[in-house]
C-alpha cells in the first residue's frame, strides 16, 4: 500500500500517539519504487524473509512479494507440549525427548506396532492394523508367507513352500483344504471320502490297487465317479486288463469290471484278464472252444456285444466269446493270437501291433511275430490285415468274394477275403470245404485246426 494510506492506518488505531518507532522501509508495491523515498522517512525495499517470531512462538511465513521490513516479530503459536517431560492430553506418554524405541516414541505415544513410526523389528508401521495396505498387522510387509491372510490370497502359512497345502503364491494346492485364519492352517482332504475342488477321486480309506492314487488323481487307466452322489466316496473303474495289472501287479487271472470308453458313459462290461506275472494285463476279445457253440452275432452284435455262448465265468472252457469291436482299441494296441489243444498250451502264437481302419473295421497288423510255434503268419496277418480286410456278419457282405457271402457261407462273422484263410470260428459248410470244422484254423482250411483259439489285447 502507499505510505500515506499505511500512515492513515496507523493513525486510526492510535499507534502514531504512542511513540512508535517506524521502520526506514516499506515493502515494494504499488506507488513504492525500490530505492525511492516514500515520505516520512520511508524507504521502499524488497523482503522475502518473515519477521522475526515472538518470544515462545513460531516465527511467521517469508512473504512471496516484496515488503518493508519490520522489526517487530509475528504473532507467537502455542509450543509443541511433546517432549516437554509432562503427559499432557491426547499424550500417551511423555518422556522429555523425541527419541524413538526408548519405551515412549518421538510422537508421545509408546513404543509398538500401530503408532506410526517405525522401530525395532518392525518391517512397517503405517499407524493402523488394517491387512492388505502395504503394512499388514504385526508390522509385516504385505506378501504372500508373511502368515497373514489378505487380498486375494486363499491362504497364507506364513512361508512359500510347496507341498504343505498351501503353495508359493498362497493358492491352496489339490488333495488339501486350508483355513481362514492367520496363519492359516492346512490339512489333507484326500481320504475322506469326499470329492473336494482339485480331486479327481476320493475313495475314503485307500487301498492298494483300488485305481485312485494317493493323491487322489485317478490312476493311470482308470475312470472315476460318485454313483452315490458328490458327497460320498468316489468309485474307480478300471478301461483295461493292462490298467488293473499296472495298478495292482499282484492281481490274478479271472473276471473283472472295465470300462473300455473310460468315460463312463456306456455301461461298464465284464472281461477275462490274463494276469500272468511280468507278462499280464492281456484282455480276452475273442474265444473259440470246439465243446461251445459259436456265436454269430449280427453287425450290430459284432460291433457294440459282448456275445457270448455258454457260461461266461473263470473257467475259459465253459463260454465262447466275440467282444464288441468298438471296445478293442480301446483296451489296448497289440493283439496275441494263440491256438492249441487249450488255453494253458497254447501250440501257436503270435503277437502284432494293431489297429482298425475306419469305417468297417478294416484289420492293420503292424510290428511283431511268432512268439511261439513255427515262423508261420497266421492267416489274420497274411491276408485280412495285407488286403486290409473288413469285417463281415451274417447281414453284411464286406468280403472280397464276387460270387460269395461269406460270412453266410460259412456261418460266422470274420474279415473274409474270398473266402476265408485262417478263420478263428472255422466254418459249418462241409458242402463246400469237407472235412471242415468249427475249430479255430490258424491258416488256410487244411488240417491243421485246433480245439482252442483266442484273440487278446492289450
Amino acid at each position: 500500500m502507499r505510505a500515506s494510506s499505511w500512515l492513515g492506518t496507523l493513525s486510526a488505531r492510535g499507534w502514531l500517539n504512542i511513540g512508535l518507532i517506524l521502520p526506514a522501509t516499506l515493502w515494494v508495491g504499488s506507488g513504492c519504487t525500490r530505492g525511492s523515498e516514500c515520505g516520512f522517512l520511508l524507504t521502499c525495499e524488497t523482503s522475502t524473509t518473515g519477521g522475526t517470531g515472538g518470544t515462545g512462538g513460531t516465527g511467521g511465513t517469508g512473504a512471496t512479494t516484496t515488503s518493508s521490513t519490520s522489526t517487530t516479530g509475528g504473532t507467537g503459536g502455542m509450543p509443541d507440549p511433546c517432549g516437554n517431560g509432562t503427559q499432557e492430553s491426547g499424550e500417551e506418554c511423555d518422556d522429555g525427548d523425541k527419541v524413538d524405541g526408548d519405551g515412549c516414541d518421538s510422537n508421545c505415544t509408546v513404543t509398538g506396532c500401530g503408532n506410526d513410526i517405525k522401530t525395532g523389528t518392525e518391517e512397517c508401521d503405517d499407524g493402523n492394523s488394517t491387512n492388505g495396505d502395504g503394512c499388514d498387522e504385526g508390522c509385516v510387509v504385505s506378501k504372500c508367507g508373511n502368515g497373514i491372510l489378505a487380498g486375494d490370497e486363499d491362504c497364507d502359512d506364513g512361508n512359500t513352500m510347496g507341498g504343505d497345502g498351501c503353495g508359493p503364491s498362497c493358492a491352496v494346492e489339490p488333495g488339501y483344504e486350508c483355513d481362514m485364519l492367520s496363519p492359516s492352517t492346512c490339512y489333507v482332504s484326500c481320504g475322506d471320502g469326499t470329492l473336494d475342488d482339485g480331486e479327481e477321486c476320493d475313495v475314503g480309506s485307500p487301498i492298494a490297487g483300488d485305481g485312485c492314487a494317493d493323491n487322489c488323481k485317478a490312476a493311470q487307466g482308470y475312470a472315476c465317479s460318485n454313483p452315490d452322489g458328490i458327497n460320498k466316496p468316489t468309485v474307480c473303474t478300471p478301461k483295461s486288463c493292462d490298467a488293473i495289472y499296472s495298478e495292482k501287479p499282484g492281481a490274478v487271472d479271472g473276471v473283472y469290471t472295465v470300462d473300455p470308453d473310460g468315460l463312463l458313459i456306456n455301461t461298464p462290461i465284464d472281461v477275462y484278464c490274463d494276469m500272468v506275472a511280468g507278462t499280464g494285463g492281456w484282455t480276452l476279445v475273442l474265444q473259440n472252444n470246439a465243446a461251445v457253440p459259436n456265436p454269430n452275432p449280427n453287425i450290430s452284435e459284432v460291433e457294440n456285444a459282448v456275445n457270448v455262448m455258454g457260461t461266461f465265468g473263470a473257467n475259459l472252457t465253459q463260454f465262447d466269446l466275440f467282444l464288441g469291436l468298438k471296445h478293442w482299441m480301446a483296451l489296448g494296441s497289440q493283439l496275441r493270437m494263440e491256438v492249441g489243444v487249450n488255453s494253458s498250451s497254447p501250440t501257436r502264437q503270435a503277437i502284432y501291433a494293431f489297429s482298425f481302419i475306419m469305417p468297417k473295421y478294416k484289420m492293420a497288423l503292424g510290428a511283431g511275430g511268432i512268439t511261439i510255434g513255427s515262423q508261420v503268419d497266421p492267416g489274420l496277418k497274411t491276408d485280412a490285415s495285407a488286403q486290409q480286410l473288413a469285417i463281415s456278419a451274417s447281414d453284411q457282405d464286406n468280403d472280397k468274394s464276387a460270387a460269395d457271402d461269406c460270412a453266410k457261407v460259412h456261418g460266422f462273422a470274420w474279415w473274409y477275403g474270398a473266402c476265408w484263410s485262417g478263420s478263428f470260428w472255422g466254418s459249418t459248410n462241409t458242402n463246400i470245404l469237407p472235412g471242415v470244422t468249427t475249430e479255430a484254423y490258424w491258416v488256410g482250411a487244411g488240417a491243421e485246426h485246433y480245439p482252442y483259439g483266442a484273440i487278446w489285447v492289450k
